[in-house]
């Protein structure tokens, strides 16, 4: 074979290889060849290249390239590797791997393998690693999440005064709270029963709307037995759907059933004697009869509505704290009056899982029923959340979150919440929109406002609530309050205001914390002289013993 037949043969092999392959010059570093596949990474469109610097023709550079590894190859007379981040010409960003093997002293191999493809793929997998961790995160909190809202949903479905149940489309009780229980006088729960077991039947209810395509809302009627007296009941259901479940609100109506039908009675008696009030005096007489027996029938059931407005009074009372922490280290005292029968204001304290004391004074916006309510369902969600959490700013941004998801009016609650430790250590606090807390120093004798950014409870559920600390000694006094205290109004509209409030713990700090609390009360009632009170008033003052 002649020396043209081996080149030849020497070109097609070099042809064949996936690696773009440079021979290249020591002196100069002048390229002498190029393969087919080193013409197609660089682009290079003709022959031209030969004998021109490897640093130009391939990166562009006027000189050698500053980690150019050739000096070291030669010192070593081992390979040396270079990865290079290449644009080519048409400005895609691409990644070589290059590799330099001497061949002599005068000439040396350079060859390319372009790992763009591989590098991509690469950080491809890594994005989507990435992507996918944190969808697992997210789908872990929304699991705790909901086992949350479970949690809170199974607590306020226990305090509705209506049974209810969930069933699902085969007619399975999966959800029930205690009322429903009651109701039907059964001593055991429903779950997994059939919801027609509940009206006490074989199958299903003939009107049960689950036969339709059943929306909105619909009201039904169900005769049961007492189980007790063995007389008929008569439940009223309300249905409603979720998702593919139907919720049922079971109300015993007996009651209302049988006054409406004595009440239809006595309509047909009253328009019998409207027919007949032309034909003579004595019926006309007997029509005043009637009407007596029902004024006489209405002034009862006014008795009654007045009887339940008593029980909700006590109930509210009931929720307040029946006595005040015995503590060496504290005098505490307490005073609440609603402007109502019933109000919005709360006061308590909680013993944490530490030991330590919370102490906390809250108002809700508006008076009577609804802001019972709202005081109602706040005393669970704070007494529920404060146990096992010793800053008060988290526990009222828990609070907060949780009084948005279940306060659907525009009322909102506002709270001073301080946290006792059961030592003389400062205590530490957050306030969500409440009026500031009044320190009197005994050792100087001056009043500090203590108060802390924070919106309403109920309002936003946007969290950051500040937290800050109270230092004191023997002798100081800490005094809550809400704004029926300051702004107590007398006949000429003046308000009671702070400077009255300052002067008596100024005036009386040596006396006992249930002393001032009687202070401050006879002075507002001297205030507004008879005028009632426009608002709910609570006061709690903590007083520091001597150690």
């Amino acid at each position: 074979m002649d020396g043209q037949s081996w080149l030849d043969l020497f070109q097609q092999t070099f042809d064949m290889i996936d690696e773009g392959i440079f021979i290249v010059q020591k002196a100069g570093y002048k390229i002498v060849y190029a393969n087919r596949k080193a013409i197609r990474i660089f682009d290079l469109k003709s022959k031209d290249y030969i004998g021109k610097n490897c640093h130009y023709i391939l990166f562009n550079k006027l000189t050698a390239c500053a980690d150019c590894p050739i000096d070291s190859m030669y010192q070593t007379m081992t390979p040396q590797i270079r990865h290079i981040d290449y644009t080519d010409h048409r400005s895609f960003q691409r990644n070589l791997l290059c590799k330099y093997s001497p061949l002599d002293q005068n000439y040396f191999l350079l060859s390319v393998l372009d790992q763009t493809q591989e590098k991509s793929l690469i950080s491809t997998i890594t994005s989507q690693a990435k992507e996918m961790k944190a969808k697992n995160v997210v789908l872990k909190l929304r699991r705790q999440e909901l086992e949350k809202k479970k949690t809170f949903l199974s607590s306020i479905l226990n305090g509705v005064k209506d049974g209810i149940m969930v069933v699902d489309r085969s007619y399975n009780v999966e959800m029930h709270n205690q009322t429903l229980l009651d109701v039907t006088q059964m001593e055991s729960g429903f779950d997994g029963v059939p919801c027609y077991r509940v009206y006490q039947r074989n199958s299903p209810c003939d009107d049960c709307p689950m036969f339709d395509s059943f929306s909105g809302k619909m009201v039904s009627a169900r005769q049961v037995i007492d189980r007790e007296s063995g007389d008929e009941k008569n439940l009223t259901v309300y249905f409603s759907t979720a998702d593919n479940f139907l919720i049922e609100t079971v109300r015993d109506t007996t009651r209302e059933k049988r006054l409406l039908t004595m009440i239809k009675g006595q309509q047909e008696q009253l328009f019998i004697a409207n027919r007949h009030l032309e034909d003579a005096n004595n019926e006309i007489t007997q029509m005043f009869t009637k009407l007596k027996e029902t004024y006489e029938q209405l002034e009862v059931a006014q008795a009654h509505i007045d009887e339940e407005m008593r029980q909700v009074e006590e109930l509210q009372q009931s929720l307040l704290p029946k006595a005040l922490p015995s503590n060496s280290l504290y005098d505490i005292a307490s005073f609440y009056t609603p402007a109502d029968k019933v109000g919005g204001d709360y006061y308590d304290f909680i013993e944490l899982s530490n030991g330590e004391l919370g102490v906390l004074v809250a108002d809700v916006s508006g008076h009577g029923l609804p802001a019972a309510v709202i005081m109602a369902m706040t005393r669970v969600v704070q007494r529920a959340l404060s146990y096992g959490e010793s800053s008060p700013a988290a526990t009222l941004d828990k609070v907060n979150s949780m009084l948005c998801e279940n306060i659907y009016t525009n009322d909102f609650v506002t709270m001073f919440y301080m946290i006792l430790s059961a030592d003389v250590a400062p205590a530490r606090y957050s306030s969500a929109g409440h009026n500031p807390l009044l320190q009197y120093c005994a050792s100087t004798g001056d009043i500090i406002r203590y108060t802390s950014k924070g919106f309403f409870l109920g309002a936003f559920d946007i969290g950051g609530y500040e937290e800050d600390t109270i230092s004191f000694a023997p002798g100081d006094i800490l005094l809550l309050y809400t704004d029926g205290l300051v702004e107590a109004m007398n006949i000429r509209k003046e308000q009671y205001g702070y400077d009255p409030v300052e002067r008596i713990l100024q005036e009386n700090h040596g006396s006992s914390a249930a002393q001032i609390v009687e202070i401050l009360r006879q002075s507002v009632m001297e205030f507004v002289d008879g005028v009632p009170l426009g608002d709910d008033m609570t006061l709690v003052v903590v007083k520091i013993n001597e150690t």
